[in-house]
């Protein structure tokens, strides 16, 4: 972790998970074995900082394939564009904070979202 990232004094430690214009930041927390996403944004974009937990996550363009999933632990973050394809798979319960471009009230994240029609991606464990 670089030096602007996690600060360190007698007090305790302030470690930055997020550096960008952000409209909205939310928890999210998820059971195990959940999925979310299967969908992508016509605008927003978002950092998910994984607090706890973990979680698969599965990208692709909108006309393309999706490549192998990536796993994030606590303390890791990824970030996701617009018109790009994403979903999630939970294995076990886990807190993200998300960290959204765009306003997330209801009405304003529905006009952006467009969801997908296939399968749900998974993991064994």
């Amino acid at each position: 972790m670089s030096e602007d990232r996690l600060f360190i004094n007698a007090a305790g430690t302030i470690e930055n998970v997020a550096f960008g214009d952000y409209r909205c930041v939310s928890i999210i927390r998820s059971f195990p074995g959940s999925h979310r996403s299967k969908h992508w944004h016509k605008t927003d974009s978002h950092l998910l900082y994984v607090l706890s937990g973990g979680m698969y996550y599965w990208e692709r363009a909108l006309d393309g394939e999706y490549g192998e999933p990536v796993y994030y632990g606590a303390g890791q973050s990824v970030e996701t564009g617009p018109n790009v394809v994403h979903q999630a798979y939970f294995p076990l319960e886990t807190v993200l904070i998300s960290c959204s471009r765009n306003p997330r009230d209801h009405e304003s994240h529905e006009s952006d979202v467009v969801r997908v029609e296939e399968p749900w991606l998974t993991i064994a464990t």
